[in-house]
C-alpha cells in the first residue's frame, strides 16, 4: 500500500499547552526515521539508476535531435573538419544526418492515441458481483473522462518509446476552492526523469518496487512560497553546512528541490474463513478474556 509521508495528527490526549512532550517526541524520532531512511534510498536510487538514466537521455536526445554531435562521434567530426575547423586547416568533408528514428516512433505513438486503451473492472472473488464491477466501470471512465487520461498514457508512452521507460501517475486534487472534497486524478508527469523507483524491484513493469520518489526542482522564490514555514525558506547557501552534507546535493544557486516519498508498509494479518461470512480478518471476531480473537474449531486461517 502506497503512503504519501505527509504531517500526521496523533490521536493522544493533550494538555492545555497541546500535544505532550513524550508524543512530541515519538512523533519526531519517527518523522527523523523516515527521512533518514528516504535519504539513503534516494541515494541508492540515484547511484543504481545513474548509467540507464544516462543511456535514456542519449537515446531520447537521439530520436528528437538533428545535431551532428548527437549523431555523429566528436573524433570523426573533428577528422572530417565539421568542427573545431574555424582556420580551414582540415578540408571538410559532409556529415549528413538522416533521423530515421522519428517517424517510426511516431508511429507507434499514433497507433496507441487511436486505440483509446483503457481499464476494465470484472468482479473476481465470492463477493464480487457484476453490478458493483459495472458501477465502478462508470466511476473509472468518469475519472479518465475527467482527467484526460488518454494524453497522460500517450506522453508516458512516447518517453517509454523514445527512451525506454515512461510514467504517469493517478493522484488527487481539491474540487473546488472552497471545500475540503477531493477527486481521484489521473495526470502526466512532466519531467519524466524525475522519477526514481525502487532498484532492486524484479518485475519488469516494476510492480513489485517497494518504494519510489517524484522529485522537483524549484526556483528559489517559488520554494519560499510554497514553503515558507520550512528550514530551508529564505536560508543562504553559506548556511546549508549546518544541514549536513547531503544538503548540498538539493540545492544549487537557483533551485530547492522538494521530493514525494511513497514506501510500502508491510503488516501481518491473520485471515479467517467462516462458512457464514466469507474470510474475515482475525481482529473483526470476538475477544476472550485474554483479548484473543475466539476462532471457531475446524476454521481455516492464514497469514499474510
Amino acid at each position: 500500500r502506497p503512503s504519501r509521508y505527509t504531517e500526521s495528527i496523533a490521536d493522544a490526549e493533550t494538555d492545555s499547552a497541546g500535544v505532550l512532550q513524550s508524543e512530541k517526541d515519538e512523533d519526531t524520532e519517527r518523522k527523523e526515521t523516515i527521512h533518514a531512511l528516504a535519504l539513503k534510498r534516494f541515494k541508492i536510487a540515484g547511484d543504481e539508476w545513474h548509467d540507464q538514466r544516462e543511456r535514456r537521455r542519449v537515446n531520447q536526445r537521439f530520436v528528437q535531435n538533428i545535431e551532428l554531435t548527437d549523431q555523429w562521434p566528436e573524433a570523426v567530426l573533428r577528422q572530417r573538419g565539421a568542427i573545431d575547423n574555424e582556420a580551414g586547416d582540415v578540408p571538410q568533408q559532409p556529415c549528413i544526418v538522416i533521423n530515421g528514428l522519428a517517424i517510426p516512433c511516431q508511429q507507434v505513438v499514433n497507433e496507441a492515441r487511436a486505440s483509446r486503451f483503457g481499464g476494465k473492472i470484472a468482479p473476481a472473488g465470492k463477493r464480487a458481483n457484476k453490478k458493483e464491477a459495472y458501477l465502478r466501470q462508470g466511476l473509472y471512465r468518469a475519472i479518465e473522462k475527467a482527467s484526460n487520461a488518454s494524453e497522460a498514457r500517450i506522453w508516458a508512452l512516447q518517453h517509454a518509446v523514445e527512451a525506454g521507460e515512461g510514467y504517469w501517475r493517478v493522484d488527487r486534487q481539491w474540487s473546488n476552492d472552497g471545500d475540503f472534497d477531493q477527486d481521484i486524478v489521473i495526470t502526466d508527469i512532466p519531467n519524466q526523469f524525475s522519477v526514481y523507483c525502487d532498484p532492486f524491484a524484479q518485475r519488469p513493469d516494476l510492480r513489485d518496487m517497494e518504494w519510489a520518489f517524484i522529485i522537483d526542482d524549484l526556483p528559489e522564490d517559488e520554494y519560499d512560497r510554497q514553503f515558507p514555514d520550512s528550514e530551508l525558506a529564505g536560508m543562504a547557501g553559506d548556511q546549508l553546512g549546518d544541514m549536513g552534507d547531503h544538503a548540498r546535493a538539493w540545492v544549487t544557486e537557483s533551485t530547492k528541490r522538494v521530493a514525494e516519498y511513497f514506501w510500502v508498509e508491510h503488516t501481518i494479518t491473520r485471515l479467517v474463513y467462516l462458512p457464514d461470512r466469507g474470510i474475515v480478518d482475525a481482529k473483526e471476531l470476538p475477544k476472550d478474556a485474554k483479548g484473543k480473537p475466539q476462532i471457531p474449531p475446524g476454521a481455516k486461517t492464514r497469514t499474510q
